[in-house]
């Protein structure tokens, strides 16, 4: 998360969210820089991400979607009531965190 090339936020718990993607967000909860160089960025849970020989379970069985996104560094900004996280993604010349622990959103 550090090297800006994923990002994983805890929710608190397990559960049903609705992701409201959106342009801005007042006193975000937090924010991550990444970097997006295949211009595609999966939101969705961690446990469906790609990683090492693992690949996520077929589209129609995975929690979660892909968005494209123009190639380059981006911002996310999230907060979180109730059952629903807000996303805000903005274009940023930073692509690298230092973050010393987990990031939550609860």
């Amino acid at each position: 998360m550090n090297k800006g090339k994923i990002a994983f936020i805890g929710l608190g718990n397990d559960g049903f969210y609705t992701i409201n993607l959106c342009d801005n967000i007042e006193e975000p909860d937090v924010k991550i820089n990444i970097s997006c160089p295949s211009g595609k960025v999966f939101i969705g849970a961690g446990e469906d991400t790609t990683g090492g020989d693992l690949e996520p379970d077929d589209p129609l069985y995975r929690s979660g979607d892909i968005i494209s996104l123009p190639i380059g560094n981006y911002k996310i900004s999230l907060k979180k009531a109730a059952n629903i996280v807000f996303i805000s993604i903005t274009p940023s010349k930073a692509k690298a965190n230092n973050f010393e622990n987990i990031l939550r959103l609860d």
